[in-house]
């Protein structure tokens, strides 16, 4: 009895077997879309800051301040928003002068004085008015300006519209690869993406021709790329 009910099993799991180890592979393409839009930036970040020097770090201090209060103020005259204000750097040193060494006597460097070191960070929210503004700064005290990032403040539409070009052109590739393979695509499967945009061109600031003319700044473009896998579902 034993013998039977063993034989019996086993005929049942051997008749199973095959049926649960068979699965329907799905078949699938996955290819990938690129697309690029051209955006012209509506904000520019700058650092504008002043150096000064003093023969105490006291008188030192004062006079950085004096400028870079001057400084701040011109930005809000200028309708800047105190929030898009912020100090990115501030920095106290000694000036040291090193004697020149004579007789093999090794001379330690002085302390001739001290120098001070304030930036702020301040977004401009209007380009029109970016080149005058930075005349007035420069007049009011600012003797260094660390640079200027041009920045789209709302990437989203944009953005938008490189992704639906990018997935256009994955579709356009998938369906190019099916005819060519002769079989037909059937839904989406999945969809990821890697989007971002170029890195900004530092522009160069342009020394202006007239005092009375403002320094020529000029925008330029930033580029927003979007790219796309998409897999399809293949059928015949």
């Amino acid at each position: 009895m034993k013998r039977l009910l063993l034989a019996t099993f086993l005929a049942a799991a051997l008749a199973s077997g095959p049926a649960l180890a068979v699965e329907e592979t799905q078949r699938a393409m996955t290819v990938s879309g690129e697309a690029s839009v051209n955006v012209r930036p509506d904000m520019a970040v700058i650092l504008a800051g002043v150096v000064a020097q003093g023969e105490t770090a006291k008188l030192a201090l004062e006079a950085n301040a004096t400028s870079t209060r001057a400084v701040i103020a011109t930005f809000k005259d200028e309708k800047v928003d105190p929030k898009d204000i912020e100090t990115s750097g501030f920095s106290l040193q000694p000036v040291y002068v090193y004697p020149q060494q004579g007789d093999g006597q090794q001379q330690p460097p002085r302390i001739s004085g001290y120098s001070v070191n304030n930036t702020v960070s301040v977004k401009i929210r209007d380009l029109d008015s970016l080149g005058s503004m930075l005349d007035k700064v420069v007049a009011a005290g600012a003797n260094t300006i660390n640079g200027i990032e041009f920045i789209v403040s709302n990437q989203s539409a944009a953005l938008d519209e490189a992704r639906a070009q990018a997935v256009s052109e994955a579709r356009r590739k998938a369906e190019l690869y099916a005819k060519a393979a002769g079989v037909k695509l059937g839904k989406v499967l999945a969809i990821s993406e890697t989007t971002g945009a170029s890195p900004p061109v530092m522009p160069v600031l342009k020394s202006a021709r007239a005092m009375d003319a403002a320094t020529p700044i000029e925008p330029g473009e930033q580029r927003l790329d979007a790219q796309v896998s998409v897999t399809f579902e293949i059928t015949e």
